[in-house]
C-alpha cells in the first residue's frame, strides 16, 4: 500500500470520529439555544453589519482611488516615453519591428516559428469572448509589441515614427510589472495613423481605426488625463476601463493619444463581501454627472443637477460585446423617491454611509463612498444588500457565538487540542520522513537547472516510492547530460549546413533565379547550389539541386560530401558526363553504405539562349510557358550517384529557350506532402501554383510555393525536406 493511503487512513480515523462527535454536540446545543437568543441580537448584529461594510467599503473606495493615481502615473510615464521619442531624445538601439499582419501570420501557422513574432503564447488574462459565448484563450506575445497601420495609409511614408516606436516593448513592459493586477493593455496611436499595443497581438478588424474611437477623441479634444468606462475591447470583447492622455511634439502641435486598459470586472472583483451576501448583493460603479455629460451618455437627467449614471456593476450579464458601439448605461433609481433623494443629498456632500433604500422592489441597505478626484469628487462605490440577508447573517452569527461561547465551549476546546496535538505531531513527523527526501531532490534539481550535471541524490532515503524516485532522478542526470551534447552538436551541425547553402541567387542578366530550402529537422540531405566558374564561359551558370535519400545526420554528411565533389570536379575542364562520371566514382568509392543521392545539373547560356542538364534519377524540371499555358519536363535517364561506379552519363538538352519561360526545379518533399487526413500535395497543385503566380518574380514563386505546401500540411508535421530553385528567363 502506497504512503498516500496510509497517511489518508491514519488520519481520517484520529481526527474524523471526534469531529463528528464534536459536530453532533454542537449541532443539539445550536438548535436549542438558537432559537432563545436570535431575537435578541438581531438588532445588535444588524447595526455590527451595517458598520462593518460601511468599513470595508470605504477602504475599498481609499484602495481603488490609490490605484487610480496609480494608473495615471504610470499612463503619465508612458506619454513621457512616447514624446521624448518623438521628439529625437531617445535613441535607443533599433529593436525589431513586427506588425499585426505578423502575429495573424504566425498564429495561423504561416510563418516558421523562427521568423514570425517571437515569445508567443495562449494567455488566459487576455481570454476574448466566442461566438458560443465563451472565453477563449488568446495568443499574446509578452516579448514584443504589435504595430498597425490605420487603412490607407502607406508603411514607407509612416518609417519613422515606426522607428521612433521600435523600442517601446521595453517601456510597456517595465511600467506594467508596477501594477501587473490592473493592466490588461497598452498602446498608443499616433494622429499619422500608428498605432502601437502591449503584449503584442493580431486579429485587428480591417475597419478598425483608432483615431475614431472615444479615447482618442475624447482625449485629443480634452488636451488632459481622461476615463472612459465601459467600452468594448475591439480584441477580446470584454468591457474595459481605459485611461488616455493626448501626445504633443515638441512645437506643441497634437501627436496622438497613449492609454491604458483595465477590465470592469477586475475592478469590482477586488471587494470582497460577506459569502452570504455575494449571491445577490449588488455592488456598482456610480458617476454623479451633469446634464451635458448625462447627453454623451446617452441618458436623460433627474430632476437636480447631478445624475445617478451606473457605468460599472457586478449584476451585468458580461458576453460578446460590439466594439464599434458604446456600452448602454442606466440611472439609478428608488421605488421610494424620498430615500434616493437622501443618498443623493449625501453625496453631493461628499459623505460617506450607510442608509436605507426601496430597490427594486425590496427593502435593502445602500452603502456608498467616495471614490472620485479631490478635485471633482463625483464618482462613488456603492453596494446594495437586501435587508433580509443582513438579517438573517447576524441571527446566524450570533446563534453560533452564543451557542459557542456558553455551552460547548468547555468539551469543544478539549477535543480539538487533542485532535490539534495529534495532527501536529503527525505532521512533524511525517515531515522528518517525506519532506526531507523530497527536498533533497529539489536542491538536486535546482543544481541541475543551473548547469551542475553532476548533481546527485542519496540513494535508499524514506519509503519505497522516495527511493524509486531518487533513483529515477539519478539515472535521468547522465541521460540529460547525453541529451545535451547532441543537441548541442545538433545546433552546430545544423549552422554548418546552412552555411553550405548559397547565401543568395546569382546575378546575370536575363535570368531571374531564387533557392531556398527547408528542413525537417535540425540537419537535413537536400542540396541546392549555383555555380559560376571561369571554365563554364561568361554568361553561363549552373544550376544544382539534389536529395540524399533520407534525412538527418547521415544524409547531411553525404549531401556536404556530394556539394564538395561537385564544386571541385566542375571548377575543372569537361563535359557535364565526364564530371557526373567523376562524382558518382569518387561517391561509391566512399563509406557511405547503402546511401545514394538524386542529382539534377542544369547548365543555362544565355548568349546562345540554350540549356543543358543532366539528371542522375532526380525528378525531371517542370517548365512552363506561359504564352500557350503548357507545361513540359526536363526529363533523364541516369541512375542516381553512389550506386553503380563504372556507370556512363548522359547530357540532355532544353528544346527551347523563351521569354517569360518559368523552370522549377524541386525534391519530393514538395509533391509527396502529406496533410493530417493523408492526402498528398501532388505536382498538379504544384503546377497551379507556377500558373497563378507566372507573373510575379522568381523568389515570389517560390514563396507562393513554399506558403502552399505549408497550408495545405495544416497542423501535419513535415516529414521530409524541402527545397526548390525556380529560373524565369526575362
Amino acid at each position: 500500500m502506497k504512503i498516500r493511503w496510509k497517511l489518508l487512513i491514519l488520519l481520517l480515523a484520529i481526527g474524523l470520529l471526534p469531529l463528528l462527535l464534536v459536530g453532533w454536540v454542537d449541532r443539539m446545543v445550536i438548535l436549542r439555544l438558537g432559537r432563545d437568543l436570535a431575537g435578541d441580537m438581531r438588532a445588535d448584529l444588524t447595526d455590527a453589519a451595517q458598520e462593518e461594510l460601511e468599513r470595508v467599503l470605504g477602504g475599498y473606495a481609499r484602495l481603488l482611488e490609490r490605484e487610480r493615481r496609480l494608473m495615471e502615473q504610470i499612463l503619465q510615464r508612458q506619454a513621457e516615453a512616447v514624446e521624448r521619442r518623438l521628439a529625437g531624445e531617445d535613441t535607443a538601439a533599433e529593436a525589431p519591428v513586427f506588425f499585426a499582419e505578423d502575429f495573424d501570420a504566425a498564429i495561423a501557422g504561416r510563418t516558421p516559428p523562427d521568423h514570425g513574432p517571437p515569445g508567443l503564447f495562449s494567455s488566459t488574462d487576455h481570454a476574448a469572448w466566442a461566438a458560443d459565448g465563451t472565453l477563449q484563450p488568446q495568443m499574446v506575445s509578452w516579448a514584443t509589441q504589435v504595430i498597425r497601420l490605420a487603412p490607407g495609409t502607406d508603411r514607407q511614408q509612416l518609417a519613422g515614427n515606426i522607428r521612433a516606436l521600435a523600442d517601446m516593448t521595453e517601456v510597456y513592459h517595465s511600467l506594467r510589472a508596477s501594477y501587473p493586477e490592473a493592466i490588461l493593455w497598452q498602446y498608443t496611436s499616433l494622429e499619422t495613423g500608428v498605432h502601437s499595443a502591449y503584449p503584442g497581438k493580431g486579429g485587428y478588424p480591417q475597419d478598425y481605426e483608432p483615431r475614431d474611437r472615444h479615447w482618442y477623441t475624447l482625449a485629443r479634444d480634452e488636451g488632459d488625463t481622461i476615463w472612459i468606462s465601459p467600452m468594448a475591447d475591439v480584441s477580446t470583447g470584454r468591457v474595459m476601463i481605459t485611461a488616455a492622455m493626448p501626445l504633443y511634439l515638441p512645437d506643441g502641435s497634437f501627436a496622438g493619444v497613449t492609454a491604458v486598459d483595465s477590465p470592469v470586472e477586475r475592478v469590482l472583483a477586488q471587494t470582497r463581501l460577506p459569502e452570504a451576501w455575494s449571491g445577490q448583493a449588488e455592488m456598482m460603479l456610480l458617476l454623479l454627472a451633469t446634464p451635458e455629460e448625462c447627453e454623451d451618455f446617452r441618458v436623460l437627467p433627474s430632476e437636480g443637477a447631478l445624475t445617478p449614471i451606473v457605468f460599472a456593476e457586478s449584476s451585468v450579464d458580461e458576453g460578446r460585446q460590439d466594439w464599434r458601439k458604446r456600452a448602454e448605461y442606466r440611472v439609478l433609481a428608488s421605488d421610494d423617491p424620498n430615500e434616493l433623494a437622501v443618498v443623493m443629498d449625501d453625496m453631493r456632500q461628499q459623505l460617506t454611509g450607510v442608509r436605507d433604500l426601496t430597490y427594486q422592489g425590496r427593502q435593502c441597505v445602500v452603502s456608498y463612498s467616495s471614490i472620485g478626484r479631490e478635485d471633482d469628487e463625483r464618482g462613488y462605490l456603492l453596494v446594495i444588500v437586501p435587508k433580509e440577508l443582513i438579517v438573517q447573517k447576524a441571527v446566524e452569527v450570533g446563534e453560533d457565538v452564543i451557542a459557542r461561547m456558553w455551552h460547548n465551549m468547555a468539551g469543544k476546546a478539549l477535543m480539538l487540542m487533542l485532535v490539534l496535538i495529534v495532527v501536529i505531531l503527525l505532521a512533524w513527523k511525517g515531515s522528518q520522513v517525506v519532506t526531507r527526501p523530497v527536498t533533497e531532490l529539489a536542491e538536486a534539481a535546482n543544481r541541475i537547472s543551473d548547469g551542475e550535471l553532476e548533481a546527485r541524490v542519496a540513494p535508499g532515503r524514506g519509503s519505497r516510492e522516495l527511493a524509486e524516485l531518487a533513483d529515477a532522478f539519478n539515472s535521468m542526470v547522465p541521460k540529460l547530460r547525453d541529451r545535451v551534447r547532441i543537441r548541442q552538436s545538433l545546433h552546430v551541425a545544423m549552422e554548418v549546413q546552412q552555411s553550405l547553402l548559397p547565401a543568395g541567387p546569382p546575378k546575370i542578366e536575363g535570368l531571374d533565379i531564387a533557392g531556398r530550402s527547408l528542413y525537417c529537422d535540425e540537419t537535413g540531405g537536400d542540396y541546392y547550389d549555383f555555380l559560376q566558374f571561369e571554365q563554364l564561359g561568361e554568361n553561363r551558370v549552373a544550376v544544382v539541386i539534389g536529395d540524399v535519400v533520407g534525412h538527418g545526420v547521415a544524409a547531411a554528411l553525404l549531401m556536404a560530401t556530394v556539394r564538395a565533389l561537385l564544386r571541385s570536379r566542375a571548377a575543372l575542364t569537361g563535359s557535364l558526363e565526364d564530371l557526373f562520371t567523376d562524382v558518382n566514382r569518387q561517391l561509391c568509392e566512399s563509406q557511405f553504405t547503402g546511401r545514394f543521392m538524386t542529382l539534377f545539373y542544369m547548365v543555362l547560356d544565355t548568349s546562345q539562349k540554350t540549356i543543358r542538364f543532366l539528371s542522375a534519377g532526380h525528378d525531371p524540371a517542370i517548365v512552363y510557358h506561359p504564352q500557350d499555358n503548357t507545361f513540359e519536363e526536363m526529363r533523364g535517364e541516369d541512375i542516381p550517384l553512389g550506386l553503380e561506379p563504372g556507370w556512363q552519363f548522359h547530357e540532355s538538352a532544353a528544346a527551347d529557350w523563351r521569354s517569360g519561360q518559368i523552370i522549377v526545379l524541386g525534391t519530393d518533399g514538395i509533391w509527396e506532402c502529406f496533410n493530417a487526413e493523408h492526402e498528398m500535395f501532388g505536382k498538379e497543385r504544384l503546377r497551379e501554383v507556377i500558373r497563378t503566380f507566372a507573373d510575379r518574380s522568381a523568389d515570389a514563386i517560390s514563396h507562393a510555393v513554399q506558403e502552399a505546401v505549408a497550408e495545405f500540411r495544416g497542423h501535419a508535421d513535415q516529414t521530409d525536406d524541402i527545397t526548390l530553385v525556380v529560373v524565369k528567363i526575362d
